[in-house]
């Protein structure tokens, strides 16, 4: 099977598996809260000037907005009382603060952050599943210096990190969101995306 099949293959896998996490508004944590979701921001990681990970095929950037994009009419389609806003909807560079903010302005319920991962071994494969929440381990600061790189080519970053390098070991998209109280939920929401990818 030609490559560009083979990667045309997983991004419908992602988003079926996508779809299938998010069949209803509604779950229950435990037994006593049912949680009604509203409103879910979808972050396309990258774009414009940042093009995350490149391969000889694709850009990160254009995957995650393709997924990002079908993601979000998945959800518009099977849940019409869910309101879907996207950080961006073309090729643009969109600082990370400014991704935050949209989570925070919308009073988003979920914010869905889209990344695809690279690998020198071809034969990788599989898929991650990340909640950033208040614990750190080694793993996490990993992604978070990762991620965190696109801040030196957003415009005044040292002003509006205050002296935050991309290296710090907390995670910039933190530093301006809202403190999570809804941990637990998002650790049963990637439970469940986790096992959808398994099936």
């Amino acid at each position: 099977m030609k490559k560009k099949n083979i990667i045309q293959l997983y991004i419908q896998r992602i988003a079926v598996c996508s779809f299938f996490c998010f069949l209803t508004p509604f779950f229950t944590l435990g037994q006593q809260q049912t949680y009604t979701l509203k409103t879910v921001v979808i972050d396309a990681g990258h774009g414009g000037k940042d093009p995350g990970a490149v391969g000889k095929l694709a850009k990160e950037k254009d995957i995650t907005l393709s997924l990002a994009l079908k993601t979000g009419a998945l959800i518009q389609k099977h849940m019409p009382g869910v309101t879907v806003i996207y950080t961006r909807t073309i090729d643009e560079f969109i600082e990370l603060h400014k991704r935050a903010d949209i989570a925070n302005k919308n009073g988003a319920d979920l914010f869905i952050s889209i990344h695809v991962n690279a690998n020198a071994n071809t034969a990788a494969y599989g898929t991650d599943t990340w909640v950033m929440g208040l614990h750190k381990s080694k793993a996490n600061l990993e992604v978070a210096k990762l991620e965190n790189k696109v801040i030196n080519i957003e415009e005044n970053f040292e002003t509006r990190y205050q002296g935050m390098s991309s290296s710090d070991t907390d995670a910039i998209i933190i530093h301006t969101m809202m403190q999570s109280a809804n941990l637990e939920l998002s650790a049963t929401l990637a439970a469940l995306v986790q096992t959808q990818f398994r099936e």
